[in-house]
């Protein structure tokens, strides 16, 4: 049965009127799959808006520096990070899945890639781009509900897609490789006062096989619920804490650093203990959710 046959048959069903003619079939059947497919008019719509902020409240700026303690600012060099199974939380502690539109640039395939750069001041090199996302949209069903929980980083199926597929899986900044799959963060800076660039990749390592699934013993994704009095999703403000994320990391290390993620370098820890994913000196059992909340993310 061909896409024709499909689409009349589903029109039919729907309005129950009869077939057109043929010069006028493939018209009336688009029509019917559009509405077949179309959203919900009883599900409501909600902009959720993502922001960087430093140890002063101040938003993140390539422009700028920004503070991590009361004595240290670091320059910015990129920010970027996916989420993905984006859920409201209710009030009894259950989650509930949201429809995540493709727009055909930032969200596709129920994720979504936030973009805080814009090659400019201090983050004009690498992959960076001109182009930024400070938000997302969806659509969910009525009903009270006490906060938002997301993966940062990309579930097991959504890492497996190669990086030809559409916006925004096709960043090349964010791609590892086949079996690794996407960098689920890239958060880069320097400190203010030496050359030395420190690189937080988060991705998931370890990973075997040759095609879907590719199993990864170190997934190193982190679920984050967030939930507060008086939630509303309309309006909500998601703060990522830089201060928060950096808290115990040598900011001012005299040589460059890579942690990507590195969860048996000293070094790098720090970051990963505060996303509430574990770490191991031997590489052993690490990048996993600790189940924990983390205090990296807040909602306001």
């Amino acid at each position: 049965m061909n896409f024709r046959t499909i689409a009349l048959l589903a029109m039919a069903v729907t309005v129950g009127c009869p077939f057109q003619q043929e010069e006028n079939g493939d018209a009336a059947a688009m029509a019917a799959l559009a509405t077949l497919s179309a959203p919900s008019s009883s599900l409501n719509s909600a902009v959720v808006s993502f922001e960087a902020r430093d140890f002063n409240d101040t938003v993140f700026s390539c422009s700028g520096t920004f503070a991590v303690s009361s004595t240290v600012s670091l320059q910015p060099l990129d920010l970027r990070f996916y989420i993905s199974d984006v859920r409201l939380v209710k009030d009894d502690g259950t989650t509930v899945p949201v429809i995540m539109t493709a727009d055909g640039k930032w969200q596709s395939r129920g994720a979504a890639l936030l973009d805080f750069e814009n090659k400019s001041g201090t983050c004009t090199g690498g992959t960076t781009t001109t182009d930024t996302n400070t938000s997302i949209h969806f659509q969910y069903t009525p009903g009270s509900y006490a906060g938002i929980q997301f993966v940062l980083g990309l579930t097991d199926d959504l890492n497996r897609i190669q990086n030809t597929a559409e916006s925004p899986f096709n960043v090349g900044g964010m791609y590892w490789s086949w079996t690794s799959g996407y960098k689920f963060a890239r958060f880069e800076y320097r400190h203010e006062n030496n050359t030395n660039n420190t690189l937080f990749h988060l991705g998931s390592q370890s990973c075997m096989g040759v095609s879907n699934p590719v199993s990864c013993a170190q997934p190193f994704r982190k679920t984050v619920r967030l939930t507060k009095s008086g939630f509303a999703p309309a309006g909500a403000r998601i703060v990522l804490r830089l201060d928060e994320l950096l808290t115990g990391f040598n900011t001012a290390l005299a040589v460059n650093k890579s942690c990507m993620p590195a969860a048996a370098d000293a070094d790098c820890q720090p970051m990963l203990n505060n996303l509430k994913i574990t770490t191991s000196a031997a590489g052993i059992g690490a990048g996993i959710d600790t189940g924990e909340a983390t205090s990296v993310f807040e909602l306001r």
